[in-house]
């Protein structure tokens, strides 16, 4: 590839179009874009503004479309000095490009007290999670530290939501995904979220990495005690051992330790509770028998 080359990354063209609603008459066939060989670069037909929009390519033989998400995973290149300094010339500034990304985390239940560079990574997350994008492992970590660390609980909620309608199809949805998905659901109130995820991960067991499998064990369980200590059902009590025994097995930790601790005072409880509502029945039972015996024209029980 030649050395004249300009290059820019999808990511920074994606904020530019952004800027602009997709209206980008500046990216044309001027430009070339790849993803993964520099050495094989298609040329750009145009950015459409359709909704979603779409980046359309011309490979030589056939166009393509790829969405933002592929967009911003590659690599525009030009020649044309002009074109380059018009493109580079669009794109906002370091602190007007932060405040608009706090603009947009606050619309979507975040709050905007935070770092310009923490605001513009979790608005692209949730940017492109919007748009069909989970984005990959490393980058769902980095954004799910930012939001765990600053209690961000709506935000949370929306954003995991958004990560697993991204994968839903997916014959396997990314264990850290799940993992998320069933923290902020807990964090929300909505421990059945919680619960639905890990035992949708543990029927296939096989197929995930057995310490993703540990800790959502350990969230399903916790979620579990959330549900029982409202229901008062035992069933919900097992199946949080079994989860918690499968967890403890992988990897013995604190989270875990305190979820154990927190079952076996809620079984105590509930045995309790048993033992209370069998006393309560049998004094019932008697009182009926004495007021039938107190009653000679009643009917005596056989």
């Amino acid at each position: 590839m030649s050395a004249e080359l300009e290059e820019l990354s999808g990511e920074i063209v994606l904020e530019i179009a952004r800027e602009r609603s997709f209206n980008l008459p500046e990216l044309d066939n001027r430009w070339l874009f790849y993803q993964s060989d520099p050495e094989k670069p298609e040329t750009v037909v145009l950015l459409s503004p359709d909704t979603p929009p779409v980046l359309i390519l011309n490979g030589g033989n056939c166009e393509r479309r790829i969405g933002v998400s592929g967009m911003a995973a590659g690599y525009f290149l030009t020649a044309d000095k002009h074109a380059f300094s018009q493109l580079v010339a669009l794109r906002p500034d370091d602190k007007v490009r932060a405040e608009r990304a706090k603009i947009f985390l606050a619309s979507k239940g975040a709050r905007v007290a935070r770092s310009n560079d923490d605001a513009r990574q979790l608005a692209k997350a949730f940017y492109l999670a919007e748009r069909g994008s989970a984005g990959s492992r490393s980058d769902r970590a980095a954004a799910w530290t930012k939001i765990d660390r600053d209690h961000e609980v709506r935000f949370a909620e929306a954003l995991t939501t958004k990560w697993l309608e991204c994968v839903q199809s997916n014959e396997l949805v990314p264990a850290d995904i799940l993992i998320f998905r069933a923290a902020a659901a807990r964090d929300s109130s909505k421990p059945d979220i919680a619960v639905e995820c890990c035992r949708r991960a543990h029927v296939i067991r096989s197929r995930y990495q057995k310490s993703d499998l540990a800790v959502l064990a350990t969230e399903g369980a916790a979620a579990l005690l959330d549900i029982c200590e409202q229901s008062r059902d035992p069933q919900l009590a097992s199946e949080a051992e079994e989860f918690l025994r499968y967890a403890w097995a992988v990897s013995p930790n604190e989270f875990a330790s305190a979820v154990y601790r927190r079952l076996r005072r809620l079984e105590a409880a509930l045995t309790d509770e048993a033992a209370s509502q069998h006393r309560f029945a049998m004094r019932e039972k008697l009182t009926d028998a004495e007021n039938r015996l107190s009653h000679p024209n009643s009917e005596l029980p056989i």
